[in-house]
């Protein structure tokens, strides 16, 4: 008996004082799953006490009574199969499910919804916009291969609850006590004119670069990107793109960028994310970041093969950044060499006022020694460096200004000693050196 009060305490309890301090309690019961155990000892003592009722018919009524309970239980988890977790006890009110309850919470219904898609949909790729759901990943290999993830321009979107009211129509639904959970809309004609428009829009100004076959354009004000081929093939929508997002000002670089030294955001992502493919014409328009934008630099890979393509591209803010560096010095250069070599704020400008091709071509070195060896990268530690190599190309970090050339490059935020600097041309030898000594 003492055992039972026990068990009886640890089911009342705990919910007592949920209701009474207002706990939070987020999708489901899953932060209570512990009162199984005081609810399963309760029915134990529960069928231990039908058991030893004195008369045959009274036993023989009590267990028919739970039998009868638990295949009703049986039968709505049949019928609800695979869906068996939006069972809701017989009398619990199913009218206002949707209203009160996520119904498809865990998107166990995406299964169906993709194997219904496979069958609208027999061959060739599947664009669709859709969530991830764990589901997704016991679809045969073949067919998974055949669904891509298209946000931009997905012919199918795949939607929790009821989407009817979203304009689309309804080719497949999937519904439990008359709630729709999931459902499949068409929306191929959005997908095509949404296509149409970028491709039109973007094709009446010039190209910014163009490679690989694709050119691509700076609209939207100069701040978006498109990219555009006119005669697109299979392989022209494989592999990854990449791109390398350089801001006017590092300050506007991610955290996790920072962290890692990097003066650059990095992104990558499959050609169907943020492409699609019509009447022989491809168009990619990925999310680019809001802040100003020095340039981009892009290109196209295939896994355990070498780059397709690569390219770059310049942005409005691009020349302004480096108006901006040349009207912020002031004084003598720190050395004068082949370029006039500045050191201000954590910076190294370098400037050329009459500059030509011969300026830009080679490869330009930059040594940087830290006051302190223990501030080197580990890198630089692991090769016996006592500085750091910030070797570079003009067209990663300079411009032309004016007919002048202008580098600007951030150094490594810790104190240092001095820098040396020059340039050089692959196979032909250093072209000029510097050396400048950094104070306290």
């Amino acid at each position: 008996a003492r055992f039972g009060l026990l068990a009886l305490g640890c089911l009342i309890l705990p919910v007592a004082v949920v209701i009474a301090l207002n706990s939070n309690m987020f999708y489901d019961w899953r932060h209570m799953y512990f009162l199984y155990a005081p609810m399963c000892v309760l029915a134990a003592f529960g069928l231990r006490g039908l058991a030893a009722l004195p008369k045959p018919r009274f036993r023989a009524a009590a267990f028919g009574a739970a039998a009868l309970g638990i295949a009703a239980a049986a039968a709505q988890m049949v019928i609800l199969h695979p869906l068996q977790s939006e069972y809701f006890n017989p009398l619990a009110d199913k009218g206002g499910l949707a209203e009160r309850w996520h119904m498809n919470y865990w998107r166990v219904s995406h299964k169906e919804a993709f194997d219904a898609l496979l069958k609208i949909q027999p061959s060739g790729r599947i664009a669709a916009a859709h969530e991830t759901a764990p589901s997704v990943a016991i679809i045969p290999p073949d067919d998974r291969r055949r669904i891509a993830k298209s946000p931009s321009f997905p012919s199918f979107r795949i939607i929790d609850g009821d989407g009817g009211d979203l304009g689309y129509r309804v080719i497949w639904k999937r519904e439990v006590y008359g709630v729709p959970i999931a459902m499949i809309l068409d929306s191929g004609a959005e997908a095509e004119a949404a296509f149409q428009a970028a491709y039109a829009a973007e094709r009446e100004s010039e190209p910014a670069a163009s490679a690989g076959g694709f050119d691509m354009y700076r609209y939207a004000g100069g701040v978006g990107l498109a990219y555009i081929n006119e005669d697109c093939g299979e392989d022209d929508a494989s592999g990854r793109i990449e791109l390398s997002i350089f801001p006017v000002d590092p300050s506007d670089l991610p955290q996790t960028a920072r962290d890692a030294g990097l003066e650059y955001e990095s992104r990558d992502f499959n050609f169907h994310i943020y492409g699609a493919r019509f009447d022989g014409k491809c168009v990619v328009i990925p999310n680019i970041p809001e802040y100003p934008i020095s340039h981009i630099e892009t290109g196209q890979w295939l896994p355990g093969e070498s780059s397709l393509w690569d390219a770059r591209i310049l942005y409005g803010g691009h020349g302004e950044r480096y108006e901006r560096a040349l009207s912020s010095l002031s004084g003598e250069p720190a050395a004068r060499s082949g370029f006039d070599l500045w050191l201000n704020d954590g910076t190294l400008t370098y400037v050329k006022e009459n500059c030509d091709e011969e300026d830009t071509r080679g490869r330009f070195f930059l040594s940087v020694f830290p006051a302190d060896p223990s501030d080197l990268s580990q890198d630089a530690r692991d090769a016996g460096r006592e500085h750091e190599s910030l070797n570079f190309a003009f067209d990663r970090y300079g411009a032309t200004v004016g007919g002048g050339c202008v580098i600007v490059r951030r150094l490594p935020g810790y104190a240092i000693s001095r820098v040396e600097t020059g340039q050089w041309i692959p196979g032909e030898g250093e072209l000029w050196s510097a050396e400048t000594t950094v104070g306290d």
